[in-house]
């Protein structure tokens, strides 16, 4: 509970629900919530104090653009639905392709566009179905496979793919 509210201050309610949708599928998955706790309580700090000595070695960022970077980071989600309502009309069709644990479209649902997430994942898509069900947002899942899409051409009004493209495996792409 401490670290939800420290999440909804930071980063907002969208990442707060999914720390919990998270949390939850792997308490089903039999983890232990007493184990979970320790793990974050003991490695979360001091691995992102490393992570972040590390971005700034690496980067030669200023802390300045640093913590800008992180807060794209974190709150994409955010920043697209907002740049997508400016751009869209209201309840528009939008297709989130490798939509992961579902952030990105309850986010937009959350705005009232109609979202339909596509993911390869499995987990990936229960813990998005748990996260809408938090923030009691309408994205529609759907568990693809054979990157076989169950849409009609010309279905969406736009589509978005947020941190998925470095997941598939340069022997599964096809060239032109």
């Amino acid at each position: 509970m401490k670290l939800t509210r420290l999440i909804t201050r930071r980063f907002g309610k969208e990442r707060a629900a999914l720390y919990d949708a998270e949390l939850e599928h792997l308490l089903k998955k039999g983890y232990s919530e007493k184990e979970i706790g320790t793990l974050l309580e003991t490695q979360a700090f001091p691995i992102g104090i490393f992570d972040i000595l590390s971005m700034l070695t690496r980067s030669t960022l200023s802390v300045k653009d640093l913590e800008k970077s992180l807060f794209f980071l974190f709150n994409r989600h955010t920043i697209i639905r907002e740049t997508l309502s400016k751009l869209l009309k209201p309840k528009s069709r939008i297709l989130d392709v490798g939509c992961g644990r579902g952030l990105v479209a309850c986010s937009l649902a959350l705005e009232g566009f109609e979202v339909h997430g596509v993911d390869v994942s499995a987990d990936a898509i229960k813990i998005g179905k748990k996260l809408a069900e938090k923030l009691d947002c309408k994205p529609i899942f759907y568990l693809i496979k054979e990157n076989k899409l169950p849409f009609p051409n010309e279905y969406f009004d736009a589509a978005v793919c947020v941190w998925t493209l470095h997941e598939v495996a340069k022997s599964k792409c096809q060239s032109y």
